[in-house]
Protein backbone atom coordinates (compact mmCIF):
# COMPACT_ATOMS: atom_id res chain seq x y z
CA UNK A 1 0.00 0.00 0.00
CA UNK A 2 2.89 2.37 0.65
CA UNK A 3 4.06 2.02 -2.96
CA UNK A 4 0.56 2.90 -4.28
CA UNK A 5 0.42 5.98 -2.06
CA UNK A 6 3.82 7.12 -3.34
CA UNK A 7 2.61 6.82 -6.94
CA UNK A 8 -0.51 8.87 -6.17
CA UNK A 9 1.52 11.55 -4.37
CA UNK A 10 3.96 11.66 -7.29
CA UNK A 11 1.12 11.99 -9.80
CA UNK A 12 -0.47 14.81 -7.80
CA UNK A 13 2.90 16.62 -7.68
CA UNK A 14 3.29 16.31 -11.46
CA UNK A 15 -0.22 17.70 -12.03
CA UNK A 16 0.44 20.58 -9.64
CA UNK A 17 3.70 21.44 -11.37
CA UNK A 18 2.06 21.27 -14.78
CA UNK A 19 -0.77 23.62 -13.76
CA UNK A 20 1.27 26.06 -11.68
CA UNK A 21 2.79 29.00 -13.55
CA UNK A 22 6.59 29.01 -13.65
CA UNK A 23 6.70 32.46 -12.06
CA UNK A 24 4.33 34.48 -9.91
CA UNK A 25 4.72 37.33 -12.42
CA UNK A 26 1.03 37.79 -13.18
CA UNK A 27 0.26 38.39 -9.50
CA UNK A 28 2.49 41.46 -9.34
CA UNK A 29 3.02 43.06 -12.73
CA UNK A 30 -0.40 44.32 -13.66
CA UNK A 31 -2.21 47.62 -13.47
CA UNK A 32 -3.65 48.11 -9.99
CA UNK A 33 -7.40 48.29 -9.67
CA UNK A 34 -9.37 49.24 -6.59
CA UNK A 35 -9.05 45.87 -4.85
CA UNK A 36 -6.00 44.34 -6.53
CA UNK A 37 -2.29 44.62 -6.07
CA UNK A 38 -0.12 45.92 -8.88
CA UNK A 39 1.18 49.23 -10.19
CA UNK A 40 -0.28 52.65 -10.94
CA UNK A 41 1.43 55.37 -12.91
CA UNK A 42 0.72 58.91 -13.94
CA UNK A 43 2.78 61.29 -16.03
CA UNK A 44 2.86 64.55 -14.05
CA UNK A 45 5.07 66.57 -16.42
CA UNK A 46 7.18 66.03 -19.49
CA UNK A 47 9.74 63.36 -18.55
CA UNK A 48 8.35 63.04 -14.99
CA UNK A 49 6.10 60.34 -13.52
CA UNK A 50 4.56 59.27 -10.23
CA UNK A 51 4.56 55.48 -9.99
CA UNK A 52 3.34 53.26 -7.18
CA UNK A 53 3.37 49.57 -6.44
CA UNK A 54 1.27 47.70 -3.90
CA UNK A 55 1.22 44.10 -2.75
CA UNK A 56 -0.69 42.31 -0.03
CA UNK A 57 1.42 39.21 0.47
CA UNK A 58 3.70 38.14 3.29
CA UNK A 59 7.19 38.35 1.87
CA UNK A 60 10.60 39.41 3.08
CA UNK A 61 11.30 41.10 -0.25
CA UNK A 62 10.38 44.68 -0.97
CA UNK A 63 8.13 43.60 -3.82
CA UNK A 64 6.16 46.86 -3.93
CA UNK A 65 9.37 48.86 -4.32
CA UNK A 66 10.69 46.50 -7.00
CA UNK A 67 7.36 46.77 -8.82
CA UNK A 68 7.42 50.58 -8.75
CA UNK A 69 11.07 50.67 -9.86
CA UNK A 70 10.43 48.20 -12.70
CA UNK A 71 7.40 50.09 -14.01
CA UNK A 72 9.27 53.42 -13.68
CA UNK A 73 12.19 52.07 -15.70
CA UNK A 74 9.87 50.85 -18.46
CA UNK A 75 8.16 54.26 -18.68
CA UNK A 76 11.45 56.14 -18.75
CA UNK A 77 12.82 53.81 -21.43
CA UNK A 78 9.67 54.27 -23.51
CA UNK A 79 10.23 58.04 -23.34
CA UNK A 80 13.78 57.56 -24.68
CA UNK A 81 15.85 58.24 -21.57
CA UNK A 82 18.82 55.99 -20.71
CA UNK A 83 18.74 56.91 -16.99
CA UNK A 84 16.03 57.11 -14.37
CA UNK A 85 16.39 59.59 -11.53
CA UNK A 86 14.40 58.94 -8.36
CA UNK A 87 13.58 62.31 -6.81
CA UNK A 88 11.04 61.32 -4.14
CA UNK A 89 10.00 58.10 -2.43
CA UNK A 90 7.43 56.87 0.01
CA UNK A 91 7.77 53.28 1.14
CA UNK A 92 5.63 51.44 3.70
CA UNK A 93 5.87 47.84 4.85
CA UNK A 94 3.14 46.76 7.23
CA UNK A 95 3.94 43.99 9.67
CA UNK A 96 0.36 43.56 10.84
CA UNK A 97 -2.10 40.97 9.54
CA UNK A 98 -2.53 42.77 6.18
CA UNK A 99 1.11 42.28 5.07
CA UNK A 100 0.59 45.36 2.89
CA UNK A 101 3.56 46.84 1.07
CA UNK A 102 3.28 50.18 -0.68
CA UNK A 103 5.90 52.18 -2.53
CA UNK A 104 5.44 55.42 -4.43
CA UNK A 105 8.17 57.04 -6.48
CA UNK A 106 8.49 60.29 -8.31
CA UNK A 107 10.91 59.74 -11.16
CA UNK A 108 12.48 61.80 -13.92
CA UNK A 109 14.08 60.58 -17.12
CA UNK A 110 17.63 61.93 -17.56
CA UNK A 111 20.25 61.62 -20.28
CA UNK A 112 23.34 61.20 -18.08
CA UNK A 113 24.40 59.22 -15.05
CA UNK A 114 26.09 62.41 -13.87
CA UNK A 115 22.86 64.47 -13.90
CA UNK A 116 22.49 66.32 -10.59
CA UNK A 117 19.88 64.69 -8.35
CA UNK A 118 17.16 66.97 -7.02
CA UNK A 119 16.05 64.81 -4.08
CA UNK A 120 12.82 65.84 -2.41
CA UNK A 121 12.95 63.20 0.37
CA UNK A 122 13.20 64.24 3.97
CA UNK A 123 13.13 60.77 5.47
CA UNK A 124 15.17 57.61 5.78
CA UNK A 125 14.68 56.77 2.09
CA UNK A 126 17.02 59.54 0.94
CA UNK A 127 19.48 56.84 -0.20
CA UNK A 128 17.04 55.94 -3.00
CA UNK A 129 17.40 59.40 -4.57
CA UNK A 130 19.93 58.79 -7.31
CA UNK A 131 20.35 58.00 -10.98
CA UNK A 132 19.88 54.44 -12.21
CA UNK A 133 20.79 53.03 -15.65
CA UNK A 134 17.40 52.05 -17.07
CA UNK A 135 18.47 48.76 -18.68
CA UNK A 136 20.22 47.58 -15.51
CA UNK A 137 17.22 48.55 -13.39
CA UNK A 138 14.83 46.68 -15.69
CA UNK A 139 16.97 43.54 -15.45
CA UNK A 140 17.48 43.71 -11.67
CA UNK A 141 13.95 44.71 -10.66
CA UNK A 142 12.54 42.23 -13.17
CA UNK A 143 14.61 39.46 -11.60
CA UNK A 144 13.46 40.51 -8.12
CA UNK A 145 9.87 40.20 -9.34
CA UNK A 146 10.83 36.74 -10.65
CA UNK A 147 10.28 37.67 -14.29
CA UNK A 148 12.05 35.43 -16.76
CA UNK A 149 14.23 36.98 -19.45
CA UNK A 150 11.44 36.20 -21.91
CA UNK A 151 8.87 38.07 -19.80
CA UNK A 152 11.18 41.08 -19.48
CA UNK A 153 11.67 41.04 -23.26
CA UNK A 154 7.87 40.93 -23.70
CA UNK A 155 7.43 43.93 -21.36
CA UNK A 156 10.10 45.85 -23.29
CA UNK A 157 8.40 44.98 -26.58
CA UNK A 158 5.05 46.14 -25.20
CA UNK A 159 6.65 49.42 -24.10
CA UNK A 160 8.14 49.86 -27.58
CA UNK A 161 4.76 49.22 -29.23
CA UNK A 162 3.09 51.75 -26.92
CA UNK A 163 5.76 54.36 -27.72
CA UNK A 164 5.27 53.82 -31.47
CA UNK A 165 1.50 54.47 -31.25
Amino acid sequence: MVRGSAIIVGAVAVVMLATTPATPRSRFYKHKSLLSMGYKDKQIASGRWRVSGQTNEPTAQDVALALAMYRSALLVKRAGYPYLQVVKTQHVRSMDATFMQFAELEVVGVQSAAAPVACRNKDRNVHLCRNFPVDTLIAEAGAELRHSRTEIAEDLAAVSRTAAN
